[in-house]
């Protein structure tokens, strides 16, 4: 299934962001997310299973670069496969994981949710990475409004 995914950003603005995303995907690179943890009868199976799930995030995170690169972005509209659009948010939770964790640990995650953040008093790198976080925040909520378009009106 195909689905249309709103989303207008100007392609200057991808390109100024696009080193973060790069650095966050690097860094992710032959891990997962979040730490996998098994208990200890099923330490056997642990290796396998993140490296099945690093090789998947790597997938999701090569799908969103592409994703940011695709110059209908500029018009505004993207007709995606479903499937793609489930692993780009995929990938757009893991790249905000990472900026949250390092890029922008020093501000709480209250203000980060709420987007209760003075960008003018960061820092350069802090405002980048920052507006990083809140532009793959907007993609992945244009993306679920895609998906299931009855949720457009509900407060996210």
């Amino acid at each position: 299934m195909r689905i249309r995914v709103e989303f207008l950003v100007d392609r200057e603005v991808i390109s100024g962001l696009m080193p973060v995303f790069i650095a966050c995907a690097e860094a992710l690179r032959g891990t997962t997310a979040v730490e996998v943890r098994l208990p200890e009868d099923a330490a056997d199976l642990a290796g396998g299973w993140s490296e099945s799930l690093a090789a998947d995030l790597a997938d999701d995170v090569a799908g969103l670069l592409s994703f940011l690169q695709t110059p209908a972005l500029a018009e505004g509209v993207v007709e995606i496969d479903a499937g793609v659009a489930e692993a780009v948010m995929r990938a757009c939770s893991a790249l905000r994981l990472r900026i949250r964790e390092t890029l922008l640990r020093r501000i709480p995650d209250r203000a980060l949710e709420t987007g209760r953040v003075s960008a003018g008093k960061l820092a350069l790198d802090e405002r980048r990475a920052y507006f990083s976080y809140v532009l793959l925040a907007a993609l992945q909520e244009a993306i679920i409004i895609a998906l299931d378009p009855g949720l457009e009106d509900q407060p996210m």
